[in-house]
């Protein structure tokens, strides 16, 4: 531990899947890129549809990844 990176792990405090997984992927919380369920509510209607990656406003460790692969490479 006195060479290396640690911490306590907590999880979010509402450990839904859909933004656990998107907060594994991002580093952040739920209100930062915007998932907190499976779906999403349309406007102001009482229509849902499911949420899509294009409602992650924030970059995910692949995406971050993917911009320096070729200087890694």
């Amino acid at each position: 531990m006195e060479e290396e990176a640690w911490g306590i792990l907590e999880s979010l405090d509402f450990p839904a899947s859909a933004s656990a997984r998107t907060s594994i992927t991002t580093g952040k919380i739920p209100g930062e890129y915007g998932v907190f369920y499976f779906y999403i509510r349309e406007g102001n209607s009482y229509e849902f549809r499911p949420v899509t990656s294009r409602e992650t406003k924030s970059e995910r460790v692949w995406d971050i990844i993917g911009r320096y692969e070729e200087k890694l490479l």
